[in-house]
């Protein structure tokens, strides 16, 4: 299912977003 796979790269996208974001303010 297309629809699905969107939905869990998006949120896999979010999420290796907000993991990226921690490490930057874990460096400061």
């Amino acid at each position: 299912i297309p629809k699905l796979r969107f939905a869990v790269e998006r949120k896999s996208l979010k999420y290796d977003f907000i993991r990226r974001v921690g490490l930057e303010s874990l460096k400061q």
